[in-house]
């Protein structure tokens, strides 16, 4: 490669034009992402997607972080935690509801991307591998869409930007509690 190639490549690199059709791109991309439909994903399909948690982290905040000053739930995370638990209980009555069952405690790993009016974006979830059945997760995302549908987070607390919240959470049907 010649050393003109490579100064006219680089000129251009750093040219307003390609700079303006960067930001273009990143634009189309946020407006894209605002235009889909909700979204529940087991993990295996989220990769699939061609999604990337470094593209939706960067524009969903994380509501917790070890940095406070990064959180979107700073100085209300008590709040958000409340919103947060009250929403896997509501889940997990909605299931009660429609007769299903996990027959045992069940371990899953969620991601979980909210609007900036708290409806739900993405919701991304990973079973242990070989611990669920796959018709035991493919009934449960069924009713994961359904529950979704229209379901606002239940904060005090409203941030007005959109945010995310991932961990572990263990499903018990009601009839296994102690």
């Amino acid at each position: 490669m010649s050393n003109k190639y490579k100064t006219g490549l680089y000129s251009f690199l750093k040219s307003k034009i390609f700079k303006s059709i960067k930001a273009a791109a990143v634009l189309l991309l946020l407006v894209s992402f605002n235009l889909r439909a909700q979204e529940v994903l087991p993990a295996s399909k989220f990769n699939e997607y061609k999604l990337s948690n470094t593209v939706l982290d960067s524009i969903y905040k994380p509501a917790l972080h070890s940095d406070s000053l990064k959180a979107v739930f700073f100085k209300h995370d008590e709040q958000f935690t409340d919103a947060w638990t009250k929403m896997l209980q509501d889940l997990g009555d909605y299931l009660t509801m429609n007769n299903f069952k996990w027959d045992k405690p069940t371990w899953c790993f969620t991601k979980v991307y909210f609007n900036k009016k708290g409806g739900v974006d993405y919701f991304i979830y990973n079973f242990k591998e070989d611990a669920t059945p796959l018709f035991k997760q493919r009934e449960f995302d069924r009713h994961l869409k359904d529950f979704l549908k229209g379901y606002k987070f239940k904060s005090k607390y409203k941030p007005g930007i959109p945010f995310y919240q991932s961990g572990p959470v263990t499903f018990i049907d009601q009839h296994l509690k102690p």
